[in-house]
């Protein structure tokens, strides 16, 4: 005979409706990861509509600068101590989107090879890479102002004249020497691509030629010294450099 089991009590009874899934891992009290930038910083070999000036120091997603920008020479990459300084100043690298280059703005030295006069001292400011621009308004401390010009500044300013005699002793003498105030206008372009740079007070600078020249007369490469008035010792110390011109006499 077969033993009867005694029913089910209604608790251990499966209900109708009701899946059972298993547990998840709370999430709760994990920490994110952060995301690297998809962007980095790089400096403009050119002008670059709704980015900035040439020299300007602007983001750009990584996969546009390896295959487009870096490939066909419109920036270049930013070396490791200049972002580290980037990150530590806490200095804003943004694009300037108004920005439109002019057909004047920044055009390479050209020269006239069926020309037989000597050009004229504005068509020689012409041929170099630096123009002049209007000063924006400053209101940067001394320190501050140091501490941009250091960065932006390129390591050579670049001149280009027409050389007036063959190489000798002192070497090739030139048209329309390169004084201070020239410099002058080379450093604020400089400084122009950038929000913040471009504040600083550039009249105002002290600026002179290492060995105490007033003024460039050859071909070469020569130290100038400049100082922003009120930041007690501190130099930015850069190199003019003076390139002869094609075609010159």
């Amino acid at each position: 005979m077969a033993t009867l089991l005694p029913p089910l009590r209604p608790s251990l009874l499966p209900r109708q409706g009701c899946i059972f899934l298993p547990s998840l891992p709370s999430s709760r009290g994990k920490k994110k990861l952060a995301r690297p930038s998809t962007t980095l910083p790089v400096r403009l070999l050119k002008d670059v509509p709704s980015f900035g000036r040439k020299g300007a120091i602007v983001p750009i997603p990584r996969g546009q600068m390896r295959n487009v920008w870096f490939p066909a020479s419109i920036a270049t990459y930013l070396p490791h101590s200049e972002l580290r300084a980037l990150r530590r100043r806490n200095i804003p690298v943004e694009r300037d989107v108004s920005f439109m280059p002019t057909s004047s703005s920044y055009s390479s030295p050209t020269v006239n090879r069926d020309a037989e006069e000597i050009p004229s001292s504005a068509a020689l400011r012409e041929a170099s890479m630096f123009h002049e621009s209007t000063p924006s308004p400053g209101g940067l401390s001394p320190a501050r102002s140091t501490e941009l010009l250091e960065l932006f500044l390129p390591s050579e300013l670049a001149f280009y004249r027409q050389p007036l005699s063959d190489e000798g002793e002192g070497g090739q003498t030139i048209y329309n020497p390169v004084s201070t105030v020239e410099v002058q206008h080379a450093v604020r372009n400089a400084l122009a691509g950038h929000p913040e740079a471009r504040r600083v007070e550039v009249g105002g600078l002290e600026m002179g030629f290492v060995g105490g020249e007033r003024e460039v007369k050859r071909v070469g490469e020569f130290g100038v010294e400049i100082r922003v008035p009120g930041a007690e010792g501190s130099v930015v110390r850069r190199v003019v450099k003076v390139v002869a011109q094609e075609g010159g006499a």
